[in-house]
């Protein structure tokens, strides 16, 4: 959790953006539910009253409603690519000024390869959760809210029936994440020695081709390849998986 907060603090300066995320969220949720609304009015209270006055009032409000998604839809996307471009230029900028504190004993004890990896690898997985899990968080728990109020004014027991379905999926759910979060980590480390080592290659070009060693370290470089691939292969299995499961 820790880890979280410090990754999300970097959304702090802009907090416009994330209100602007959420209201554009919440007014995209309420537009999707109102659709089926007017769906339903239509079947049961317009068709058989034979009302076309009513009948072309529904179609403007529901092209009204739509218009208003569409609009919602592009002010979420703007602000989500806003937020996400933003932090990871932040994020990148703290990193290097804390690999700049660090001094020369980090950089000795460092490869370069590692340090790109950092700056690159990690980087890129934070960035998802800028750009995906942090909005679709915001997206889904506003929709589910608003289901839910939806659904408890309909028919109580239909709630009721729904609350254990939704909650099995926390009886299995924990294994298949926990599954996926260990290969993303391997997948993690295997990229940083990956970039670590194809830094190294390149850079001893020249000494290898002088000891003729270039089948060499083409051999550790392919077994390092196998391994990335290895872990690839894990995680979107795991990641089905838990697709599977949820459906």
């Amino acid at each position: 959790m820790k880890q979280y907060m410090w990754a999300l603090s970097f959304m702090r300066p802009y907090k416009n953006g994330v209100l602007l995320l959420c209201a554009c969220g919440f007014i995209a949720a309420i537009c999707e539910l109102l659709i089926p609304k007017f769906v339903q009015h239509f079947l049961d209270v317009t068709d058989p009253a034979k009302d076309h006055r009513e009948f072309v009032i529904g179609i403007f409000l529901i092209l009204l409603v739509l218009a208003f998604k569409f609009g919602a839809s592009s002010g979420k996307e703007i602000s989500q690519r806003m937020l996400q471009e933003n932090t990871a230029r932040d994020l990148q900028l703290a990193i290097f000024q804390q690999l700049r504190r660090l001094g020369f004993s980090y950089y000795e004890n460092t490869s370069a390869g590692a340090i790109l990896t950092l700056l690159n690898t990690e980087v890129s997985a934070l960035q998802k959760l800028y750009r995906q899990y942090f909005p679709e968080l915001l997206q889904n728990t506003i929709f589910t809210c608003i289901s839910f109020m939806l659904m408890f004014s309909l028919s109580f027991s239909l709630t009721l029936m729904f609350l254990p379905c939704f909650l099995l999926y926390y009886l299995v759910g924990p294994y298949f994440e926990k599954k996926a979060s260990w290969t993303a980590q391997k997948l993690a480390n295997s990229q940083m020695e990956f970039g670590q080592k194809a830094y190294e290659s390149i850079s001893a070009l020249t000494e290898l081709r002088a000891s003729f060693s270039q089948m060499w370290d083409s051999q550790r470089v392919l077994h390092v390849t196998d391994r990335v691939n290895q872990f690839f292969v894990l995680r979107y299995s795991s990641a089905l998986s838990l697709e599977r499961q949820v459906l």
